[in-house]
Formats: structure tokens, sequence, C-alpha cells
């Protein structure tokens, strides 16, 4: 895998509003934080979402989750309240590094119970687009911009999947952050997006 050989896949359907489709229920992989007045997922990239649950959502903290909520349509202030309707600690889940040095590799990692087919994408930007309305055979949140996602890792796994990401020796890339975001499918199941995370760039890692 390189940065510097992309493959552009097809998902530019997905540029509908995220307001419109956050109005439906919808399943949510990604990483649950405490701001300190609340809980967040990660993944939002906005401290004024607050996860609203009768769930004790403190024993999640820092660990990826798996859950079933809608965005309220009213909201107060600067704050938007996320109904979470259940979660569990998520059993699908991909890993990377939040900094990468240029000139070198970083680890990638996608986790899920046993066979599947997976796929790894990245884009220049952050995005949030609920799945669901987009039918039964798509699952999870488009954590990424719609407008251009590219794949750098896809193919067959079990149990556990890691694979090394070549940076080039570009300076471009310093000061960039880049979103990287997995996606599995399992036999028998909606093609499921997990949580994302993000990688910046720089010259060397202390």
């Amino acid at each position: 895998m390189n940065l510097t050989n992309y493959s552009k896949i097809g998902l530019s359907a997905l540029a509908l509003s995220a307001a419109l489709a956050a109005q439906a229920p919808s399943r949510h992989v990604g990483t649950l934080i405490d701001t300190g007045s609340h809980y967040t997922l990660a993944e939002f990239q906005d401290p004024n979402i607050r996860l609203e649950s009768a769930v004790d959502l403190s024993v999640f903290v820092d660990e990826p989750v798996d859950l079933m909520g809608a965005m309220r349509s009213t909201f107060t202030g600067p704050t938007q309240h996320f109904d979470v309707a259940s979660i569990v600690l998520a059993d699908r889940s991909f890993t990377s590094e939040p900094v990468a040095a240029l000139a070198s590799s970083t680890r990638l990692q996608v986790d899920t119970p046993g066979a599947a087919n997976f796929f790894v994408h990245v884009s220049i930007g952050h995005g949030y687009t609920p799945l669901t309305t987009y039918g039964p055979t798509v699952a999870g949140a488009l954590w990424m911009d719609p407008t251009l996602i590219l794949s750098v890792a896809g193919g067959a796994m079990n149990g556990r999947w890691r694979g090394n990401l070549l940076v080039p020796n570009d300076s471009f890339l310093l000061g960039m952050t880049l979103q990287f975001q997995a996606a599995v499918h399992e036999a028998g199941q909606p093609l499921l997006f997990l949580n994302s995370n993000s990688m910046s760039f720089a010259a060397t890692l202390n």
C-alpha cells in the first residue's frame, strides 16, 4: 500500500445531505470520548454533539462502540443531542497511528469476529453521513468527505488484518491531516462502515 497509488472508489452518491439522513435511527461505529461535561463520539469532531442515553456511558470511554441512535431534529443553543437507543462495545473496529513520518511505513489494523472482506479508505476531509437511508445493503456512518474517497487497501481477512501503509518522502504532506476509515463485509450482512481515525504527517517521529 502506498499513499502515492490511490484508486478512487465510486461513492459520489453519498453526497446527499447528512442533515436529511440524520432524522432516522441509524447504526454508528465510533470511539466514545468524554469531553469533561458530556459524552460524544470522536468521529463527530464536534464537542457540541452530546450523546444522551439511559445507559452509563462512562464504561465505554475511549473504546470503539457500536450503537443505534438518531440526532434530534431540534437543539438548544450550540448543543445538539444524539439519542442513543442501544450501545455495545464494537467487535468490529479500525486502528491506525495518529501521526506518521515521511519516508516510512505506518500500521493499519482491522478487527472482525471472523471471516470478512475489508476495505480501507482515505479522504482529505471529515464528514458525517448516516448510511441507513441508503438501504439494507450498507450500514454505519461515513465519517469522511464524500466528494473524494480513495481506497488504500482491501481484501479477505479472518479475525484480524494488519498492513503497512508506505508514506512517501513528500513535504507536501507535512502539516496535512487525512481521514482514514475501514469498512467490512461479512456473508449475509450489510457492508458496515467502522470507526475512523485522523492521521497527520511529520518529518520525523520523536
